[in-house]
């Protein structure tokens, strides 16, 4: 089964996410995750709409 680019984004950004718990600066998963940031900075606005993660200027957590 192949993943569409913005699941497999959310899914890794989210693993990431519990792996380091507490917050986490978007450039450090932009680096370690190889997602571009301004994909990133909207992936990051719809989980927080769907209460997934807590974001805060450039910082996500969950």
């Amino acid at each position: 089964m192949q993943l569409k680019v913005t699941m497999d984004y959310a899914v890794r950004t989210l693993m990431y996410l519990a792996r380091n718990k507490g917050i986490v600066p978007i450039a450090e998963i932009e680096e370690a995750m190889k997602i571009p940031e301004k994909y990133l900075n909207r992936l990051g606005f719809a989980l927080r709409d769907e209460g997934l993660i807590v974001t805060q200027y450039d910082f996500f957590c969950i």
